[in-house]
């Protein structure tokens, strides 16, 4: 008598794979496509890194310089507003200077195996959050494996941007927060200022609630910025300010602001006529009344739990006016946070369970073969689903 399939494990191993696959010939067709590894956000950052080698980390915001490096790597010359600016805080570029050289090519290649390993240490973690002993190693490994083929992550690989370093911050700051050290927590969470917007709106409530925590991300920060500061030099600081100020005022015209899982890119994309000045003042208007709507929900509640962490996250995703999609990376978060409440109380086997994060990849990558309108409602649907679950949880 045949024994029976085992349809879980089937369904489980074809999914990765089949993410795998993808990935792999994506990935593969954007190294060896010059238009498109060319085309990458990482651009920027080889920019910045490859500054700091030829004239000092002092040079890295030098808009000219910028211009004609880029124009070197393009292999013509173009239009100032095609220019892909290096506008990341300063702390980043040691780390993409430890792989860049000249070779801008094999210099992706090494910085997509550098974003791997933080993407792995960052599953890692998560996994680690997890109640010990109900799931198996197997159901661990896969659960985990799932969460490192994370379809935003991928996105983030693709374009060579800096989104693990975020994640990574966001993943140590979850851990420690629930192994109850919260100062190293904070400083988990420091590292979130690769997005200053984000870094602001989950570390701000902590004033009111875990003030250990505020603090641990305070002093992580001040000492990032001590660290920016003694790179660039103070002389250099309003010139990086006037390069965000020139970056952050143009970029509500450019076409890829209606590409963003945001608010402000739900705006952009149904209301595309909408005065520039009207549509930039109300997103900094509603991110600063999230802001202050989240400090309240924190101030009121008894402790905080999965249940803040997971939803918050998703908040900030939401409410930050200037996010892409690799970003949605941070949506491991509220997912294992979920994990976290469903398995601890025993609602959902640890069978179902380890197949969240790949299920939902899989709807994600879906999405991608519409246009940018119907790829958000299934991002949307994600973020509502998750939304609701963790909002259901009376904790």
């Amino acid at each position: 008598m045949k024994p029976a399939i085992n349809w879980v494990k089937v369904f489980t191993i074809t999914c990765l794979l089949s993410l795998f696959i993808i990935y792999s010939f994506l990935w593969l067709k954007m190294i060896n496509t010059h238009v498109e590894r060319t085309g990458s956000d990482f651009i920027g950052l080889f920019t910045g890194a490859r500054l700091s080698q030829l004239y000092g980390y002092s040079a890295i915001y030098d808009i000219e310089k910028q211009q004609n490096l880029q124009a070197e790597v393009i292999g013509f010359e173009f239009h100032p507003n095609q220019t892909g600016y290096f506008t990341h805080p300063p702390f980043i570029v040691p780390l993409v200077r430890l792989i860049t050289t000249s070779d801008y090519t094999a210099s992706l290649i090494r910085w997509t195996i550098i974003l791997l390993a933080l993407n792995a240490l960052t599953v890692y973690l998560l996994v680690q959050t997890l109640p010990q002993g109900y799931f198996s190693k197997e159901e661990a490994w896969i659960l985990g494996l799932g969460a490192f083929l994370f379809t935003p992550t991928f996105s983030g690989l693709m374009n060579g941007q800096d989104t693990a370093v975020l994640a990574l911050g966001t993943a140590i700051w979850m851990h420690q927060f629930f192994s109850n050290k919260p100062a190293l927590s904070g400083l988990g969470l420091s590292l979130s200022a690769i997005r200053p917007q984000m870094a602001i709106l989950y570390t701000l409530p902590f004033i009111f609630k875990h003030q250990r925590v505020f603090w641990g991300a305070l002093i992580g920060g001040f000492g990032l910025a001590i660290f920016s500061l003694l790179l660039i030099g103070p002389g250099q600081l309003p010139i990086y300010l006037h390069i965000i100020q020139v970056v952050e005022s143009g970029m509500w015209n450019l076409p890829h602001a209606t590409d963003m899982p945001t608010l402000s890119g739900f705006i952009r994309r149904n209301f595309e006529n909408m005065n520039q000045g009207i549509y930039r003042n109300q997103i900094w208007s509603v991110f600063l009344i999230g802001l202050t709507t989240i400090s309240i929900w924190w101030k009121k509640s008894d402790k905080i739990t999965e249940k803040h962490v997971g939803l918050v996250v998703i908040l900030g995703l939401l409410l930050v006016p200037y996010a892409h999609y690799h970003e949605l990376t941070l949506l491991l978060i509220p997912i294992f946070c979920l994990i976290r409440i469903w398995s601890k109380e025993g609602l959902i086997s640890a069978k179902k369970l380890m197949l969240l994060p790949s299920s939902i990849s899989l709807l994600l990558l879906f999405g991608f073969a519409f246009p940018n309108t119907l790829k958000y409602i299934f991002v949307y649907s994600v973020i509502v689903l998750l939304g609701y679950f963790l909002s259901k949880n009376k904790k």
